[in-house]
């Protein structure tokens, strides 16, 4: 998809979507400021992100329609895309949608190296100690 096909698919989403959420801005709890969502764009844990967003969505009384509603503003890039790809129908609860993206991200999730497998990191000969010690802090980070 094109970035401007993305663009406009975002501007004007579906008709019944936009009628589903402002009823649904109707139902926040009283003194519910929408957050700042950090923004997925592919690079970390799918779950992790999940978690911060239910997190941040606290506020809305953890109904799943308000969490669908707003899950593609935590979104960008081809996440985004994604998105607005879908069969929003296909979606019953928060859960499914959760469940669904964590699946078809999951290959962004990077394995994090332990204490023991930083031990056992050695310079190579070709390297210099600085490049090394670059190299070690970026994959301890």
């Amino acid at each position: 998809m094109a970035s401007k096909e993305l663009d406009a698919s975002v501007a004007d989403p579906p008709r019944e979507m936009v009628e589903s959420e402002s009823g649904l801005k109707e139902e926040l709890l009283g003194g519910f400021k929408m957050s700042k969502f950090d923004l997925y764009d592919g690079h970390g844990d799918t779950v992790s992100h999940v978690r911060g967003f239910c997190s941040k969505m606290r506020g809305a009384g953890g109904k799943d329609e308000l969490l669908m509603a707003y899950c593609s503003q935590s979104l960008s890039g081809e996440e985004l895309e994604w998105y607005t790809r879908q069969d929003y129908n296909m979606w019953y609860t928060w859960d499914d949608l959760a469940q669904v993206f964590a699946r078809h991200f999951q290959y962004n999730i990077e394995i994090v190296p332990d204490r023991l497998s930083l031990t056992k990191i050695e310079k190579r000969p070709s390297e210099s100690f600085r490049e090394y010690g670059f190299w070690w802090i970026e994959q301890a980070a």
